[in-house]
């Protein structure tokens, strides 16, 4: 009898003295850019820039669930600010591969990382494969079987 008592008091204390929630969680990211770095170059005069040495990168828009990266488009080839993941320099393909081949880079196409470009997609393939598989019924025992268990 004291525990429904002691729960409404509580319950009735957490709403008369409860704040204001300030921070809304996100749980999905639809289309932010995203920045990945590809080759790292020699820091000389010709990497140069106003904030510093440059790398070539890749930059992408990306979809994401609970910070699972689901889907990556618009991917460009950009010059990634080192140090600094959030700046980047646009780039167009020529001045791209100029660059690398003064510093005798093979490009491989403008690419996200793995766990940008696939990892996500197998950790969603895991968790779906695991729900599927919890709703799928297993062999029930036959009546014969459990009442002879029960009786010893």
């Amino acid at each position: 009898m004291k525990k429904p008592i002691i729960l409404a008091i509580t319950f009735f204390a957490l709403l008369c003295f409860s704040n204001k929630a300030e921070a809304i969680p996100v749980f999905y990211s639809f289309g932010g850019e995203k920045l990945n770095t590809m080759y790292d170059l020699p820091n000389d005069s010709t990497t140069m820039s106003a904030d510093g040495y440059v790398n070539i990168g890749c930059k992408f828009k990306q979809f994401s669930i609970f910070w699972i990266p689901i889907w990556n488009w618009d991917e460009q080839y950009c010059f990634v600010v080192e140090g600094k993941n959030n700046t980047y320099y646009s780039a167009t393909t020529q001045q791209i591969k100029e660059l690398a081949n003064e510093y005798n880079v093979k490009l491989a196409g403008a690419s996200p990382s793995f766990w940008n470009k696939i990892g996500g997609k197998i950790i969603v393939c895991i968790l779906l494969a695991l729900i599927i598989w919890g709703y799928i019924p297993g062999k029930k025992k036959k009546d014969d079987e459990v009442t002879a268990t029960d009786t010893m």
